[in-house]
């Protein structure tokens, strides 16, 4: 019986598929996100994966959901609040671009009050600390001194 490891994180979705691929006679794993398709590919690898890619962005091990809220780093979840993930997934989507400090409160610190730009600061900073690298060497997220952030490596 060949095996299938589906990976789709709405989960009326993935029920459906997950019995329509049983009933034609396949062993099959179904998982909402790649970090439990990993764990599961561990035990052996399946005979075929098919992967709900959406509106996941994949870059090297970094992984970020927008639509379930999560983002996980070689497989592990990050911890993010949610104005960090909200910064991720904004400089996802501008790759190999500077984004302004000004295109961030936008877009990401929408409410007017007076402590944002530190608040950023502290966003930003964090985000760089959870991605893994230091100022020096930073993975994924670059700032530009004065002007803003912008992200390398994100496809568009």
């Amino acid at each position: 019986m060949p095996s299938v490891l589906f990976v789709e994180d709405d989960e009326a979705i993935r029920s459906v598929l997950r019995r329509a691929l049983a009933e034609a006679g396949h062993s099959v794993v179904a998982v909402g996100t790649a970090a439990q398709a990993l764990r599961e590919t561990a035990a052996g690898a399946p005979d075929l994966v098919v992967l709900d890619h959406g509106p996941q962005v994949v870059v090297d091990a970094l992984e970020i959901n927008p639509r379930m809220r999560e983002a996980t780093l070689h497989g592990e979840p990050l911890e993010l609040t949610w104005r960090e993930l909200d910064l991720l997934v904004y400089l996802t989507k501008r790759p190999d671009g500077i984004v302004t400090r000004r295109d961030l409160f936008e877009h990401v610190c929408s409410e007017s009050y007076k402590g944002c730009d530190l608040t950023l600061n502290v966003h930003l900073s964090r985000l760089r600390r959870k991605l893994g690298k230091t100022a020096v060497n930073p993975a994924y997220l670059h700032m530009a001194r004065g002007v803003g952030a912008t992200s390398h490596g994100f496809p568009g």
